[in-house]
């Protein structure tokens, strides 16, 4: 008997196999490469990263490619996301290199699950299937879950990583169990195809289990992205990981989420026309974006910890996003990708400056720690305040272009209500960012709180940061071209 094998574009996988590959060699070099030189493993994950990210512009490139049954799907959505998920990548590791070397972590191992978890936010991005998309998020969510925890002797991070563990699987089986019915419901795992089914063929009995595989499918995601009342995991989480990881986990986990839900809820125009709980899709969607964004905003009010009051802004920023989810149209994908880019650049300036700031063993993190660092260290005081700015909204910065793309998309496609919520929230969210700018210029600065120095590698992405946060702001045009093109808008 023959075994029909399918035909296989391997150039059209061959960023994931690199990044499979480069995971595996980074964990073995680990084993042979001596403790003095481990920044070695560092520079190689970088080289690796990068190489992963030519692979999308060399030759004929990637963009229209499909292969391995439609599993694998090249086109500018999924090019634009891998290109996010791999700069952020190389970021985290350029600023992990003093964590490393100070803490006591393995850093073949540490590089490693770093590039594993890129690996699994590439596989959520590139496919139109369910089941390579869950393949994805484990493999992500499992990189994760060992990175939260991984300084051993650090009591809150091995609660983190449990705490994680334990919400990640209970998201996981919803989102197992929503992919199931979806499957009895359609007969295919493809999104292409179950989009296909549900506008030629009646539902009969079984009409009631595609909604039902939504809103389990819905659930699960919230769970990744921080949506509430999903959300609760993730001020501890941030709380008790290490900071450089706690960077990374807001920035490219939390893109692959949104990736991955917006390749699930507005490129199958099989969602609009179904409710779950005889609740319409966009009044549910709506409705999760208002609650996000307004009970991570207020929350964020109280906090008098930085990694907690971060943790709580970016709640309210997957609101933001959720604004774009909302309004379905094909630009409006466009417009989340560019927020995704600003939130990556402000963010990631703003985590690693609390990183920098941090003291010995991740303490030292309640506001009054920068209370007075306009006068010890005024060029850093600055350019935290310009991310701090950017996170509000403020013009000029590339928040304030990323907020109001997706506003206007929103305004034109009639929700203006929602709108209005949003903008309020972002007025409520300067109080909690402009307080750390309070307490930087209009306090004296406490003596018994020594600010070490900033180690070159953590400045060099700072001012990486603080450039793209001005450009983007100020000069928006040429990246909103390219991602529009890319897009087919």
């Amino acid at each position: 008997m023959k075994v029909l094998m399918p035909s296989i574009d391997y150039m059209a996988i061959m960023p994931q196999t690199l990044l499979g590959v480069a995971g595996l060699v980074i964990l073995l070099l680990g084993l042979f490469v001596p403790r003095r030189r481990q920044d070695l493993l560092a520079v190689l994950s970088i080289i690796f990263l990068n190489i992963s990210v030519l692979f999308l512009f060399t030759g004929k490139g990637l963009l229209g490619s499909v292969t391995l049954n439609q599993m694998v799907t090249w086109d500018g959505f999924s090019i634009l996301f891998t290109l996010l998920f791999v700069v952020s990548s190389a970021f985290t590791v350029a600023l992990s290199i003093p964590f490393v070397n100070r803490e006591n972590v393995h850093p073949g191992e540490y590089y490693s699950l770093l590039i594993f978890a890129t690996l699994g936010m590439v596989l959520m991005a590139t496919t139109t299937d369910l089941l390579i998309l869950f393949l994805g998020l484990e493999l992500m969510s499992i990189a994760l879950y060992i990175l939260a925890s991984i300084t051993r002797n650090n009591d809150k991070a091995a609660e983190a990583g449990m705490k994680y563990l334990i919400m990640g699987a209970f998201s996981s089986a919803f989102l197992l169990y929503g992919i199931a019915f979806m499957y009895g419901a359609t007969g295919s795992t493809n999104l292409v195809e179950i989009a296909s089914y549900m506008n030629i063929s009646p539902m009969g009995a079984y009409e009631w289990m595609l909604p039902a595989g939504l809103g389990l499918v819905l659930i699960g995601f919230g769970f990744k992205v921080g949506l509430v009342p999903f959300h609760m995991w993730i001020p501890d989480v941030y709380e008790g990981a290490p900071t450089v990881v706690t960077t990374f986990m807001s920035i490219g986990p939390k893109a692959a989420g949104f990736a991955a839900l917006a390749r699930f809820l507005l490129l199958g125009p099989f969602i609009p026309n179904h409710e779950v709980g005889n609740i319409p899709w966009p009044i549910l969607l709506a409705g999760l974006a208002g609650l996000t964004m307004t009970i991570g905003n207020l929350i964020a009010i109280a906090q008098t910890n930085i990694k907690r009051m971060l943790a709580y802004s970016s709640i309210a920023h997957a609101g933001y996003v959720m604004v774009g989810l909302v309004t379905a149209s094909p630009k409006s994908v466009s417009a989340i990708y560019f927020y995704m880019v600003a939130y990556f650049l402000m963010n990631m300036g703003a985590f690693a400056i609390v990183y920098a700031l941090q003291g010995e063993n991740g303490r030292g993190l309640a506001l009054k720690r920068f209370m007075g660092l306009a006068y010890k260290k005024p060029g850093l005081a600055l350019v935290f305040s310009v991310f701090l700015l950017s996170l509000t909204g403020f013009p000029l910065t590339a928040g304030f272009m990323g907020k109001f793309n997706l506003f206007r998309e929103a305004v034109d496609a009639g929700l203006i209500g929602l709108v209005i919520v949003a903008v309020l929230n972002s007025v409520v969210s300067a109080y909690y960012y402009l307080r750390v700018v309070v307490f930087m210029y209009m306090h004296d600065p406490d003596e018994s709180v020594t600010v070490p120095e900033i180690p070159s590698m953590v400045g060099f992405v700072v001012a990486l940061c603080l450039v793209g946060v001005l450009y983007f702001g100020i000069l928006p045009g040429g990246i909103l071209k390219v991602i529009n093109l890319l897009m087919g808008n």
